[in-house]
């Protein structure tokens, strides 16, 4: 299964290229399309939260990018991109928590929800995952 997303730019990330913070992320994407494989509802949660987090990746990018073009002075631009950057980070939580639990209604592995510190509360968590996931396709 290989899903189709809209690619992601590798100068589109170079705000985020140096960042120590990235890690590879607690599960590859290739085992998660083998956790989904023959199971409609699963393949198509996943597609869902790998949107989400490339989309969330490419505006965390933007965001860095906006933050170091102004020297880290906060703009009405800047808080607007802000407040954008928190809604998508909102819905990308909500899509990564429906995976989870649906994998578990299928009987399938979800620990490394936990293994990432994914409990609901901690958004770094969810940030750190999305942005590693995203960025293992480049």
């Amino acid at each position: 299964m290989h899903f189709e997303v809209e690619p992601i730019e590798q100068e589109q990330m170079e705000p985020l290229a140096h960042s120590e913070d990235i890690k590879p992320p607690v599960i590859s994407l290739e085992d998660l399309e083998l956790m989904c494989d023959g199971e409609p509802v699963l393949e198509e949660l996943l597609g869902t939260m790998l949107k989400s987090c490339i989309a969330y990746t490419i505006t965390v990018a933007n965001w860095k990018r906006k933050y170091i073009e102004t020297r880290g002075e906060i703009t009405d631009e800047f808080e607007q991109l802000d407040g954008v950057r928190r809604s998508i980070h909102d819905n990308t939580i909500a899509d990564i928590n429906i995976f989870s639990r649906n994998l578990a209604k299928f009987q399938k592995d979800n620990s490394w929800m936990s293994t990432a510190g994914m409990d609901g509360k901690n958004r770094a968590a969810y940030t750190r995952f999305a942005v590693s996931l995203s960025l293992s396709r480049i």
